[in-house]
């Protein structure tokens, strides 16, 4: 969990590097699942181990200024959801594989201590991340056939299409493969020594959302049922007290569901995926800090599922926007995080698809909106909040909203898309 935050003073700590380990060309790696990283990561610290799941890459941190990153920059999550966070060959892997690629790569569990987040607002973090060395599978690793290009959330390119290998992987599947829900047989490694006198600090087993700080129990809180979910409208929702807020979703057939939720920037988020009729957790997510999109991917069959947002950290009165959508809508929604006064930032669009950008705004702020074509597009922009649809306009070269005065106290949304449903690329920012 990246906390973009602090309650009082200033962070200044000194992060635990980031692991970089060199391939040692007599280790064998020890199989290990992804459970077994998790509930007892400091029984690994050291061992080479090789590790297979579904590669996801994780959002980047986007601050103005004075940036303190993760090390984890993508994960691994195993057939029952469960996730380990992963550093290392990020520079291959981000711009040339696509997310739901299945995953083999051998490296070493890593114990970080550290900062995460932006300038004043970060705040020490304690976690283990499998810092890898050596991809198994899929390789070679080579660029990938992606049509359409995909779009962009902040600096990160999210490529959506099905892969196409210019060249056939020639490794064979490694034992450790979780191709279907059988459990797979975890080999221990051999017990490893005691950690050095010299480490003042006591590390302990984590849950798979990537912090030793306690995640909050979604049984320990009001559960507020929210009916069943709007799926591909943005909603605006806010907490009243120390609840969370749970949904009903009916799939139909086997899709894919995408739920995206943005809190306000004192809310950090977390997404949880249950099984309605077992209560059974599905997926859990909670990757990213306060004012940042936080996206859980699920593949589910049909039947009934719960979906629930609840605060990391009890915040009451959280505000933020949500969008819940499956993989069989007409027009792509794709929901931003936070994007700061005075920034300038860059997007693209699929064909019939659409960007929501979200920022809070405080009542008679004056605010300007400009959106600009760097291509040949007919761009629509449209602001919104949770009552009304405040303020719109279409053109051909920039459009803006100008010197606009905010109704209301909190969170907005600017909704970007293509007047004929065409691909566009554009620049964004908003002014005050």
């Amino acid at each position: 969990m990246t906390g973009c935050r602090l309650r009082q003073g200033e962070v200044d700590a000194t992060p635990t590097p980031f692991g970089t380990w060199s391939p040692v060309l007599d280790s064998r790696p020890v199989p290990a699942g992804i459970g077994a990283l998790i509930d007892a990561p400091e029984s690994y610290e050291g061992a080479y181990v090789q590790v297979s799941g579904v590669y996801e890459r994780l959002p980047l941190l986007v601050c103005g200024s004075d940036a303190h990153p993760s090390p984890a920059t993508w994960q691994l999550t195993a057939p029952d959801g469960r996730v380990v966070g992963v550093h290392g060959r990020e520079a291959e892997l981000r711009h040339l594989l696509p997310d739901g690629l299945l995953m083999t790569a051998n490296g070493r569990m890593t114990y970080f201590e550290g900062a995460i987040g932006c300038g004043k607002r970060a705040k020490i973090q304690q976690f283990w991340y499998l810092s890898v060395d050596k991809i198994i599978s899929p390789n070679p690793i080579v660029p990938m056939t992606l049509t359409p290009v995909g779009f962009i959330v902040g600096d990160t390119l999210m490529l959506t299409a099905t892969p196409v290998p210019t060249v056939m992987p020639t490794a064979t599947p490694v034992p450790t493969l979780m191709l279907t829900a059988t459990p797979v047989p975890t080999v221990m490694p051999p017990v490893m020594p005691t950690p050095s006198p010299f480490s003042s600090v006591t590390k302990t087993a984590v849950p798979p959302m990537l912090t030793v700080t306690p995640v909050p129990s979604t049984t320990a809180r009001a559960i507020s049922d929210m009916g069943e979910i709007e799926l591909n409208k943005v909603l605006f929702k806010s907490f009243e007290g120390d609840e969370q807020h749970q949904w009903v979703v009916d799939v139909t057939e086997s899709s894919r569901l995408t739920a995206t939720v943005v809190g306000d920037s004192q809310t950090d988020l977390i997404i949880v995926v249950k099984d309605a009729e077992t209560d059974a957790v599905l997926k859990q997510v909670d990757a990213t800090g306060a004012g940042a999109a936080e996206t859980l991917l699920l593949d589910v069959e049909s039947g009934q599922y719960h979906v629930v947002v609840l605060s990391a950290e009890g915040e009451e009165n959280g505000r933020y926007t949500a969008l819940y959508s499956l993989n069989n809508a007409d027009v792509k929604m794709n929901l931003s995080g936070l994007l700061p006064y005075e920034q300038m930032d860059s997007a693209s669009l699929e064909a019939n698809s659409e960007q929501y950008w979200v920022f809070e705004g405080e009542k008679d702020e004056v605010i300007t909106i400009t959106v600009a074509p760097l291509n040949d597009a007919d761009m629509v922009i449209q602001l919104l909040n949770q009552t009304d649809d405040v303020d719109g306009t279409d053109g051909g070269e920039t459009v803006e909203i100008s010197a606009f005065t905010l109704p209301v106290d909190g969170l907005y949304l600017l909704k970007v898309g293509e007047y004929e449903g065409e691909t566009a690329v554009y620049t964004i920012k908003i002014s005050k």
